[in-house]
């Protein structure tokens, strides 16, 4: 449990630097998507290097999507493709192994924009 909060602490600290915030509601809104800002800019194919996060049950591995930050409270929402819709989840309810990858994935972003 306080790995999955470290975890989410490092998420919205990456998110905040993205958005260059200066204040507390900065991340209100805040969208970053898969396939189209991250992808692009690290020169990856989504069809072919999707990334996977697992779910609750730990069974089902689906694509991920986009982060945003929903409004008016800020909540950290993962947006996941299923076989049928795309939906989000918040992110506590996200195994550990999956916001590790969010995380890691958001690092390499956030690098890469600054070079």
């Amino acid at each position: 449990m306080i790995e999955r909060f470290k975890l989410m602490g490092e998420i919205y600290c990456t998110c905040y630097e993205l958005c260059d915030g200066d204040g507390p509601t900065d991340l209100e809104g805040f969208n970053i998507e898969y396939d189209v800002e991250i992808c692009e800019e690290l020169e990856r194919d989504p069809d072919e290097e999707p990334l996977l996060l697992t779910l609750s049950d730990e069974i089902h591995e689906v694509p991920f999507t986009d982060i945003e930050f929903g409004e008016p409270d800020g909540q950290l929402l993962i947006g996941v493709k299923g076989e049928k819709y795309a939906y989000q989840i918040p992110a506590e309810m996200m195994p550990s192994e999956s916001l590790r990858r969010i995380s890691d994935l958001l690092k390499t972003y956030a690098e890469a924009l600054k070079n």
